[in-house]
């Protein structure tokens, strides 16, 4: 077999790899390493050479030749899983050269945490001689990691008894870098998530312990105090049914918190209209609202998302700002929804905020943001301190009458 032939084929072929270098790896050891190793043996085999395996590995020989041309780390093993050869790739990827890979001096460089792990599971692929597939980590001389991902199948001889192993090595220590930071950034998130409902729960826990347990409290004492006269004073029960009355208008803004009924039953103007409302004459805050262009309903993520997005706003205005006025404008652009929330206020200093809610000491940007995200929209925040703040979200729309129209966002109802 002449080795030109088999690095031809693995040049003629490349366009047709995998996409990822797993896919790759795995193409290579099935299609390419098994087969050539297994008929460089049997020509050994056959031409009557005692030193077979020395002929496979030898310069210029097939395998050789396909294994210094692939762009991924090869290895090749005995029947008992001794390593023979490593090609340069393969040396570049752990520091170990071929003289300090082989038998077992590979082992030697594992990391120590997954060192019994993976020479576990190596002689016990190695004792069944079923295919292999590992990731762990090797420490170079330097002190750097290398995370590593491993596969390999068997080699049979004619009697259909294993002659050896041949795989490959992959470097994915960039991959798991990037998988670890996503993992990281999702379990902040998680954690950030679960304060803020905690912190939701506090609030509501307050709040009916403060005002309706309080005010629940006089009208159990002013009822007992009547229950024991024995005529009932009009007056006395006309306090009575005022306290009933202010503890269902407390009940009715706590319900409303949580999951306003407009927001279901008429959309995303409407209810934000009666939320601003309710909150102008709660706070004295003077609110100016302009929603012009907007078909009758939009999809659910976007009218929950910009509503709870005005909710946080306004919170962190009545709380921080001291602003004067605050100006709410919903308006359609396009193929797009703008939301903007401006004041009047002292403003604020956005980097540092970022910093803060990166660290998770403040979860208000970082809700609006994740409450954007969620329906595919961007939140952008300016502010100057003592000139006001600005929050700008755009929600992606999409003309309910083109053909194009991604399915994710739903329709526009009643459009």
């Amino acid at each position: 077999m002449a080795s030109v032939d088999s690095t031809d084929k693995l040049h003629a072929l490349s366009d047709r790899q995998p996409p990822t270098s797993f896919g790759v790896d795995r193409w290579l050891i099935q299609a390419w390493l098994a087969p050539i190793m297994q008929q460089a043996l049997r020509e050994a085999k056959e031409s009557g050479t005692r030193r077979a395996r020395r002929n496979v590995l030898s310069r210029g020989s097939s395998f050789r030749t396909l294994a210094e041309e692939a762009p991924v780390g090869i290895f090749y093993t005995d029947d008992r899983g001794r390593c023979l050869y490593v090609n340069l790739r393969w040396s570049d990827i752990t520091g170990l050269s071929q003289v300090e890979a082989h038998g077992g001096g590979w082992i030697r460089a594992l990391h120590p945490e997954d060192r019994d792990r993976v020479v576990g599971r190596w002689y016990r692929w190695v004792t069944t001689g079923e295919p292999m597939r590992d990731e762990f980590r090797f420490l170079r001389a330097d002190g750097s990691v290398m995370w590593v991902l491993s596969q390999g199948v068997p080699i049979y001889d004619d009697n259909g008894l294993i002659a050896g192993y041949v795989g490959t090595l992959s470097d994915i220590t960039e991959q798991k870098a990037v998988q670890d930071a996503l993992i990281e950034s999702k379990n902040t998130f998680a954690r950030q998530l679960l304060r803020a409902q905690e912190e939701e729960r506090q609030r509501i826990a307050r709040e009916l312990h403060d005002e309706m347990g309080q005010m629940l409290t006089a009208l159990k004492l002013e009822l007992q105090e009547i229950q024991g006269e024995h005529v009932s004073p009009r007056q006395r029960l006309a306090e009575s049914i005022g306290m009933v009355d202010q503890i269902m208008e407390q009940m009715r803004t706590l319900l409303a918190d949580l999951r306003p009924a407009p927001l279901d039953t008429l959309g995303l103007p409407a209810a934000l209209l009666w939320y601003l409302n309710r909150q102008s004459q709660r706070t004295g805050l003077k609110i100016l609202f302009h929603a012009t262009s907007l078909p009758i309903r939009l999809p659910s993520e976007v009218e929950v998302s910009g509503f709870r997005i005005v909710q946080e706003a306004l919170t962190n205005v009545i709380r921080h700002a001291r602003a004067q006025q605050v100006t709410i404008e919903l308006r359609q652009e396009k193929t797009a929804l703008s939301l903007s929330i401006a004041d009047d206020g002292v403003g604020f200093d956005v980097d540092a905020a970022r910093q803060r809610a990166a660290a998770g000491r403040s979860l208000g940007l970082i809700g609006m943001q994740e409450r954007a995200e969620l329906a595919g929209g961007q939140v952008s925040i300016s502010s100057t301190p003592r000139h006001g703040t600005r929050i700008t979200v755009l929600f992606p729309l999409y003309d309910c009458t083109s053909e194009s129209a991604s399915p994710r966002r739903g329709p526009c109802r009643g459009a």
